[in-house]
């Protein structure tokens, strides 16, 4: 697999992600919602595979979150009004105590067969940043 290949071929460290808030999805799945700085190592490793990969792309919606619950309804507006309330209580007293953000599990890629197999698992390599060459991988394709 050409993905695999190329991610076995890249250096990078850990990625730091900054919570900004819970989301309620049109197929009704809450999400922690979550930003990164473009010049970061997971904002370098963006914009590196996308590249690299080619992807037509223009805008990627927002593909850092994590679902926390699939299916989710409301008894009524005002309960849910109340938990985001809360939820968004919560989120703040997150960006108050993670303000260089938060770095989850190993700080690691994983590539998905889909919303929920893990093909396989890519733990950082290096402290920091992100190491390769992109036109040997862009030979890889």
């Amino acid at each position: 697999d050409i993905v695999d290949a190329i991610m076995r071929e890249i250096a990078f460290g850990p990625m730091v992600l900054h919570p900004t808030g819970v989301n309620l999805t049109a197929a009704n799945e809450l999400e922690l919602l979550m930003r990164y700085d473009p010049s970061s190592t997971v904002g370098t490793l963006f914009g590196l595979l996308s590249d690299v990969l080619a992807c037509p792309c223009a805008d990627y919606g927002n593909p850092f979150h994590i679902t926390l619950v699939r299916g989710v309804h409301f008894r009524s507006e005002d309960a849910k009004s109340g938990y985001f309330d809360k939820v968004t209580a919560v989120v703040g007293r997150w960006q108050d105590a993670f303000s260089d953000g938060v770095v989850f599990g190993d700080g690691g890629v994983d590539l998905y067969a889909n919303r929920e197999e893990i093909l396989k698992h890519y733990p950082p390599t290096l402290e920091s940043g992100v190491q390769a060459d992109p036109g040997r991988l862009r030979e890889m394709r």
